[in-house]
């Protein structure tokens, strides 16, 4: 039961509110419970690393590099859009749908810290999405997911979606598709 002080509401896009429990994290979601994943193939921990001075100067064989066309580390994200009322399964299915559910729910994204899980979960829409698409991880950074020809880096592209005006958002998306169908 969450303490009344601690209570959150939420407000729905319909105008009504909810409550989502404390701000302390996301311990406060209702958990999510999936009886299958919402995008196919291995869920694997990790993507392949490229040191960036390596990647810049010596052109890596990617054929000797298993592809990583699943990535963890999104439960965050599946919690909060389904105690949000939104079907996770949906979300991984339609780049316009996770785009605009991102938008929506930046605030509470933000909020109970789940940007990384968001960003993974959006990169693993476009990996699914398009059948030479994978994740490669550069140095350090959170991997990106794309094509030998483009990368998506997901915690630049997510802030893009999310705060642009809706021309510049409109357009983002255009230009995501068109790479999908490309």
């Amino acid at each position: 039961m969450v303490d009344q002080a601690a209570r959150n509401p939420v407000l729905q896009r319909d105008g009504s509110c909810r409550e989502m429990g404390s701000r302390t994290g996301l311990s406060g979601l209702r958990s999510a419970t999936m009886t299958s994943q919402p995008f196919p193939g291995t869920l694997h921990d990790r993507a392949p690393r490229i040191s960036r001075g390596f990647a810049a100067y010596d052109p890596v064989d990617e054929t000797l590099i298993e592809p990583v066309r699943h990535l963890a580390g999104y439960d965050a994200f599946v919690s909060l859009s389904a105690s949000s009322g939104a079907d996770p399964a949906l979300l991984a299915a339609d780049i316009d749908a996770i785009a605009a559910f991102a938008r929506d729910h930046w605030t509470e994204i933000t909020t109970y810290g789940a940007e990384t899980a968001t960003a993974i979960f959006l990169g693993n829409v476009l990996v699914h999405q398009r059948g030479d698409a994978d994740w490669l991880q550069y140095g350090d950074d959170l991997p990106s997911a794309g094509t030998r020809r483009q990368r998506y880096e997901l915690l630049h592209l997510l802030p893009l979606l999310v705060e642009s005006d809706d021309e510049t958002f409109r357009e983002c998306l255009r230009r995501i598709r068109e790479w999908v169908n490309s």
